[in-house]
């Protein structure tokens, strides 16, 4: 490899790691990168709702049922915009629910 691609590669790993997303460590969840993103991509919009992200059971469920994540999400969102969710906590176990039962929107 000679310099100039070194210094190219150099580069392009500083930049990433500017720009690289910040998210919080979720602790239970052992996915692959791709459906974590996939996870954190959404959550702007769960959180608006009152979900939260890093709670130890979602997490927990996000391990069983990852298959059924973008689905339940968007059941989640579709539900939050037309009746809101009373409380945080119900938003969150709304989510649970969705991921357990393979709701979709």
């Amino acid at each position: 490899m000679d310099n100039t691609t070194r210094s190219q590669l150099y580069k392009y790993s500083q930049r990433y790691q500017e720009i690289k997303p910040c998210y919080p460590y979720l602790h239970f969840v052992s996915l692959d990168e791709a459906t974590i993103e996939l996870y954190w991509s959404y959550s702007g919009q769960l959180e608006e709702m009152g979900v939260d992200m890093i709670d130890d059971n979602l997490q927990e469920t996000l391990n069983g049922y990852p298959f059924n994540m973008e689905s339940a999400i968007l059941a989640t969102i579709q539900y939050g915009n037309k009746y809101p969710f009373q409380s945080s906590r119900h938003a969150t176990n709304f989510l649970i629910k969705a991921l357990r039962e393979g709701w979709k929107p």
